[in-house]
């Protein structure tokens, strides 16, 4: 079961039906992460994901992908969607195409008007059910073994409802942005159906000149050049008549640009190239109306099967572990027959016309999706499993109670602090990110800083501090910050009387320094930022967070969150960033940025800012311990199912290091797919010997 492809939510490998020998396309796609609300939307994904299933098994239609079937194991945290599978990849493959140059091969004015042709009937059929496609690429357009071209993934597709003859404008976007019409960069309302004719003008664009229609290094001025720059041909013998298809199709004014129809019937796609004035045969698919596709509710209620694998099976399959030596053999046969299949070329197009059949995914955020920008955090392509049944099983992101018959007492192991009654440890994992980006810093007692503090360090005895810092888009910001945001709280003149003002104050400061070196070597970095401050005079602990990495103290066994996220779900974070005019594109901060409040992002710093939401706890004898984490662990687990974990690691073996590796681990098992890093900070800790390492640690380069 080879791969073919890697997403953020799935990915999709080949397989084999075993009675008949025919070959599948199964896209594995992760029910937690489905489950993830997306950012400023109002459904889930896994509510787009069951809207695609019902629409996808209800179409018939030979230039739109089939779904065949959907399995959901209930002992296996994953979906299997059964797909048709492509033999020729998709037209980027076909097209020799690299992701990161935003190139291809140009296709010639034929073969452009062949794929054309095809891609057109698919997208009329679709637009006759009210389908919006919302990411038209040539990622998207699979090519089959007859070379019939395929519309491919509907994850991001819309049911839209018509009221009076009027289609809804949309006001959710999605898409790539190489792709996306001006009014979508806008970040305005937009309709659908003109925004996917305007994604296929500038598909047929790229497949004829070798490129996007706009490129630029940051995503911005990518944006604004889609809005204001004309279009331009690079390719000096592209057709008059295609030209003023594309420019037509790609009209900025949404009101001005061409509807599918008038693309249907537009002369170009009319004559065959290189056949003067003579007329293609008309296709009785373009001109006859479509039978509309009815999806109920009871539809998408019931899209989902159950898997019928016996134990026994299951308990063999899961036995069947690889060799390396057959792993490694598998993974060099893949790679030599992926070659094989990419270096195929358009040849054969030449000498088809439109396939004249009566009616009959590629995921959105691919490692290999064009965005027309210089990527920085590209996913690398992770060959993990060799079997579909080898997956990990567990119970996934779930709501949880707590568990008051589990003790957790003392640990034996640990960064110890004996005059706070603390003891710590940290774990941090890259997971299936191509670099580390998360950084950490585990101070016990900062007095330890010594002169850095001046000549009366010895003040922060009492004092101990914890730092977890999640970079993005490089990790220059989060390796700033690992070393300098303790420093410059500890420094402020407030510490030692009101640390929310320190809290503050430090972080708009450093926030400022971090900014400029950023902009004196050119970098595009950022950071969250989740400290917390143990003041052992008051007995108290003071955390601040900026973006979304989480605290959550265990009182009792009960989860106590003590941070909320810095994202655009929160109506008041996007308030607050349209207020200081920033702009919300993509459901992103100026169509970038997840986060509402990030250390560094220069580009954004009219819209964002560095300021912390700050708490401050009375610690209890009921207070277990403090889990700060990244985000990688809370996009897998609840706060309460993240405790429970813990506590049920610390009461079997009472090993606060283990615990934290053990958190890590399960997160990705779970199918966390990014850079995970937690710090567990154990209170009421009696005296005692033990003590995992000296009272002083800075982590620098993670795990």
């Amino acid at each position: 079961m080879n791969p073919l492809g890697q997403g953020s939510y799935a990915e999709v490998r080949l397989c084999k039906e075993k009675t008949r020998d025919e070959l599948y396309a199964i896209k594995i796609m992760n029910k937690d992460l489905l489950m993830k609300k997306s950012v400023g939307m109002s459904s889930t994904f896994m509510d787009d994901v069951k809207r695609e299933i019902a629409i996808m098994k209800k179409l018939r239609h030979d230039h739109v992908l089939q779904l065949y079937e959907v399995l959901d194991d209930p002992k296996v945290n994953k979906l299997y969607l059964v797909l048709q599978y492509c033999k020729n990849g998709d037209l980027m493959q076909m097209t020799k195409g690299n992701a990161r140059t935003n190139s291809c091969n140009p296709l010639t004015d034929l073969q452009v008007w062949d794929v054309t042709r095809q891609i057109m009937k698919g997208l009329k059929y679709l637009h006759d059910n009210d389908i919006v496609h919302g990411d038209i690429k040539p990622q998207n357009l699979l090519v089959d073994k007859d070379f019939v071209i395929k519309i491919a993934d509907f994850g991001i597709s819309k049911m839209i409802e018509s009221s009076e003859g009027e289609k809804e404008k949309l006001l959710e976007t999605a898409g790539t942005p190489a792709f996306m019409s001006p009014e979508l960069c806008a970040g305005l309302a937009y309709d659908g159906y003109l925004a996917d004719v305007y994604a296929v003008g500038a598909t047929i664009f790229m497949l004829r000149c070798g490129h996007p229609p706009f490129v630029a290094n940051k995503l911005i001025a990518l944006y604004n050049k889609i809005q204001e720059d004309p279009v331009v041909f690079t390719v000096d013998d592209v057709g008059e008549g295609l030209k003023s298809l594309i420019c037509g199709m790609m009209e900025k004014d949404p009101q001005k640009r061409y509807t599918l129809v008038d693309c249907i019937k537009d002369p170009w796609l009319q004559v065959k190239p290189g056949e003067d004035e003579k007329k293609a045969a008309p296709s009785p698919n373009i001109e006859e109306k479509t039978k509309r596709v009815e999806v109920s509710n009871d539809d998408i209620f019931n899209t989902i099967s159950q898997a019928t694998i016996s134990h026994e099976e299951r308990k063999q399959t899961e036995q069947a572990e690889l060799s390396m030596e057959e792993t490694e053999r598998r993974k060099n046969a893949f790679k030599k027959k992926a070659s094989i299949r990419q270096n195929r070329s358009f040849e054969k197009l030449d000498h088809l016309t439109m396939q004249e059949r009566g009616s009959s995914s590629d995921e959105s955020d691919d490692d290999d999706d064009i965005v027309a920008v210089s990527k920085l955090d590209s996913q690398e392509f992770n060959v993990v499993m060799d079997t579909l049944s080898h997956q990990t099983p567990g119970g996934g992101k779930k709501k949880q109670a707590p568990l008051p018959h589990i003790v957790v007492g003392r640990v034996l192991d640990g960064l110890p602090n004996q005059s706070l009654r603390i003891r710590a440890a940290y774990h941090s994992e890259q997971g299936k990110r191509p670099s580390q980006e998360d950084t950490v810093t585990v101070i016990m007692d900062l007095s330890e800083l010594g002169e850095v503090l001046g000549d009366r360090s010895y003040l922060y005895r009492s004092f101990a501090f914890f730092g977890v810092y999640d970079g993005h888009s490089g990790g220059a910001t989060s390796r700033m910050l690992q070393h300098a945001l303790h420093l410059k709280l500890a420094r402020n003149e407030k510490f030692f009387e009101d640390q929310h003002f320190a809290a503050v104050k430090s972080c708009e400061e450093v926030d400022r320094e971090v900014c400029s070196e950023l902009s004196e070597k050119d970098d595009e970095s950022g950071s969250t930022g989740l400290f917390a401050v143990i003041d052992g005079r008051s007995k108290r602990f003071t955390v601040g967070n900026v973006g979304d990495s989480r605290a959550v103290l265990s009182r009792g066994g009960t989860a106590i969150p003590l941070t909320k996220d810095h994202r655009l779900s929160r109506a008041d974070e996007r308030a607050r960033v349209e207020k200081a005019g920033g702009k919300v594109k993509s459901n992103r901060v100026n169509g970038v940025l997840a986060v509402t409040r990030s250390f560094g992002d220069v580009a954004h710093k009219t819209a964002i800012d560095a300021e912390p939401e700050v708490k401050t706890e009375i610690i209890t004898e009921r207070d277990e311990f403090l889990l700060m984490a990244t985000d990688g662990l809370w996009d897998v687990m609840e706060s309460q199912q993240a405790v429970n974990f813990v506590r049920t690691c610390l009461n079997r073996h009472h090993k606060v290091k283990l615990a934290a590796k053990e958190i890590i681990r399960e997160a990705l098992k779970m199918g966390s797919i990014d850079n995970v890093s937690a710090v567990i900070v154990m209170f009421n800790q009696s005296d005692g010997k033990g003590g995992g390492g000296p009272p002083t640690t800075i982590n620098p380069k993670g795990r």
